[in-house]
């Protein structure tokens, strides 16, 4: 009956499925009988739903089956059921309409996707222009934390990523000479100090108001000091992770070589995880597999990783030794080699 109008693959229970929707590309839409051996067609589909929320679940029922067909409906896990026996003229049309109902949840969730992106690049902008250096660490921590999370097989990092990035944006609302004065290490007040202490709380209220973002704002808000622990796993997943490579982005940053910052955490703070520290230790043996060129500044290309401390003509620190070389960052760097001059060569970081 569908064969002419769809592409069709038949499985012989739940467990099948499964396996089938795993190892294949993905399905439009999944019709499951109710009552099958091992596992119902409700369950089938509620595990359809965790694991490929795309695709559009309908179950098909018999007539004793209906309180618990409406049942699964009203727990949001099937878009429609079917009573059996059930015609083509029945049967074609709600496809049709559950093909319709899937594409129409692409459409929406890629444009969520994409104003969310936009919010992302927006607030990190932001943060470039009011605190460059608040911005260079968050771009150095995201592909710390990128790099972990493939070491550690870490499933769809996107969130720990986001979150790193944006970790810093608090302290575009702390004033600036107040910045300046604890990175040089003078004393502050006790309402400095609290100002400086409340970032990531500050931060995660901002994150807090993007769409789809509330687990990453509960990331940055559990990274301020005294915070409770959450009762999302995967909220203490990306504290850990994110933890651990602040660290390991301070040791670096304070001079030591890779190896030497890796035994510095396993030293001072043997609460970390110690798969998140082999994850890191890894990470630094692969920073070793880079040489070092020497560009001009017409030659710099996004991706690039400094080598040295970039400063302009007139003495200016523009960025830091290790940061990559975002648009954003190009942009910068373009804008002072034109109206104030680069010290060049520019040392840049190239994989051997």
């Amino acid at each position: 009956m569908l064969g002419r109008d769809f592409d069709i693959e038949v499985a012989e229970g739940g467990a099948e499925a499964l396996t089938m929707m795993r190892g294949g590309d993905p399905f439009d839409v999944i019709v499951s009988d109710m009552r099958m051996p091992s596992m119902t067609g409700a369950q089938l589909l509620a595990r359809v739903s965790d694991e490929f929320p795309d695709t559009v679940r309908v179950l098909l029922t018999g007539q004793s089956e209906l309180d618990d067909a409406v049942s699964a409906v009203n727990d949001g896990k099937i878009f429609r059921f079917l009573t059996k026996p059930c015609p083509p003229e029945i049967l074609m049309p709600a496809l049709n309409e559950a093909v319709a109902h899937g594409r129409l949840i692409r459409a929406e969730r890629e444009l969520l996707e994409e104003t969310v992106r936009g919010s992302v690049a927006l607030l990190a902008e932001i943060l470039a222009i009011r605190d460059p250096a608040a911005a260079d660490r968050g771009t150095r921590l995201k592909n710390y934390v990128k790099a972990i999370a493939a070491e550690m097989e870490i499933e769809r990092p996107w969130d720990l990523e986001v979150a790193a990035t944006l970790s810093e944006i608090g302290y575009a609302l702390v004033p600036g000479e107040i910045i300046d004065r604890w990175r040089e290490g003078e004393p502050l007040t006790e309402g400095e100090l609290k100002l400086i202490e409340n970032q990531p709380t500050v931060a995660s209220h901002l994150i807090s108001n993007i769409p789809r973002l509330e687990v990453v704002a509960e990331m940055v808000g559990r990274l301020a000091p005294g915070s409770s622990a959450s009762g999302n796993a995967r909220v203490e997943t990306g504290v850990a992770v994110i933890t651990a490579a602040s660290l390991y982005d301070r040791y670096v940053q304070e001079g030591s070589k890779e190896g030497a910052a890796v035994g510095r955490i396993r030293s001072n703070h043997p609460d970390i995880d110690p798969e998140i520290i082999n994850a890191i230790d890894a990470v630094a043996l692969a920073a070793g597999g880079y040489t070092i060129k020497d560009l001009g500044v017409d030659d710099l290309v996004s991706g690039l990783f400094l080598a040295a401390d970039l400063y302009a003509t007139d003495g200016k620190l523009l960025l830091k030794e290790g940061t990559e070389l975002t648009p954003a960052a190009k942009a910068r760097i373009l804008q002072y080699h034109e109206h104030i001059g680069i010290r060049e060569p520019v040392q840049v970081r190239l994989p051997v």
